[in-house]
């Protein structure tokens, strides 16, 4: 139950900092980011990746592992945050069977890419790369969503 709401809490993550990239393009009003968004948003998260695995001090054989599991799920998941992105801007009805099954397929993907990676790492490396993970993840939000003209109120 837990990888399913820090999957669902990635996906959303994904969600709206790509809409947020998209409303700092000039837009008064939301929209979805177009392929250039996604894409820069996609290779930022995945470079929050690399900073996170690399600061954790995995052995050799652990960082080969890594990289068979993020070979195996990372451009699948990237594939399916795209579709997921289309999806949503065609229909933006949470009831729609589509749209459900589309999220619980990335859902499941990014599962399985974490049980991969927690398994790659070992316990205590996982727990650290998390909290790598999540600082970066930070960082990656702020620039988003911060940069441009100034901070948004809230």
């Amino acid at each position: 139950m837990k990888n399913l709401i820090k999957s669902v809490v990635v996906i959303g993550a994904c969600l709206s900092a790509a809409l947020a990239m998209a409303q700092k393009s000039g837009s008064a009003s939301p929209q979805m980011p177009s392929a250039q968004q996604m894409d820069k948003m996609m290779a930022a998260m995945k470079d929050a990746h690399k900073k996170a695995v690399n600061s954790i001090g995995l052995t050799a054989d652990q960082k080969k592992k890594v990289a068979a599991a993020d070979a195996r799920h990372m451009d699948k998941l990237y594939n399916m945050q795209k579709a997921l992105m289309k999806r949503g801007a065609a229909s933006r009805n949470a009831n729609d069977p589509a749209m459900r099954k589309a999220v619980n397929e990335a859902t499941a993907e990014g599962k399985a890419w974490q049980s991969e990676l927690k398994s790659a790492m070992g316990e205590s490396k996982y727990k650290a790369y998390q909290t790598a993970m999540q600082k970066e993840m930070q960082k990656v939000f702020k620039q988003l969503m911060g940069s441009g003209s100034g901070k948004r109120g809230g």
